[in-house]
């Protein structure tokens, strides 16, 4: 998963840190994020890239930039021609944490994304995943990132999730 990072930071500094335009507004995923005081102890929130402060979370509707990003993690599972946009967003324990969501052109798109992905980790402590109407969320972390601290990501992201219902 370090290449996830990577290959983020990669793309971060070679595109503009900001939503393209024909994105659905940040602030419709930004529920998915956590604030700095709430953030369990010893992780802090990470920019994206190093060379500048990365909007929270990254939203894309850039083919291009949706394949580079996807690229590095489940590339293969995900049916471009379906997906409509993504956002990241970055954290940082002893090991980085992120949080990947994709919008698909459908609920039916996003429960076969789901499908693919689920069979892809099944019982992976360091992937996660889950579909809320037509958006896929993925957790990742690298290994050195704590359970307990993966865990409250968990718990986080399946409120949010459940507040969708």
């Amino acid at each position: 998963m370090k290449m996830m990072m990577t290959a983020l930071i990669v793309l971060m500094q070679s595109v503009p840190l900001w939503a393209t335009t024909n994105a659905t507004p940040a602030s419709v995923y930004t529920r998915y994020d956590v604030a700095t005081t709430n953030l369990p102890p010893g992780c802090v929130l990470a920019n994206c890239s190093p060379y500048g402060r990365s909007p929270r979370p990254y939203v894309t509707a850039t083919e291009k930039d949706i394949r580079f990003i996807s690229q590095m993690s489940i590339g293969a599972l995900v049916d471009y021609s379906q997906t409509r946009e993504m956002f990241v967003l970055c954290f940082k324990e002893k090991g980085d944490i992120g949080i990947y969501g994709w919008r698909l052109a459908s609920a039916d798109a996003a429960q076969a994304m789901l499908t693919k992905v689920a069979a892809k980790y099944p019982n992976d402590p360091t992937v996660s995943v889950w579909r809320t109407g037509d958006v896929v969320v993925m957790l990742w972390r690298e290994d050195r990132v704590t359970a307990s601290c993966f865990e409250y990501f968990k718990r986080h992201i399946e409120r949010v999730v459940a507040s969708d219902k």
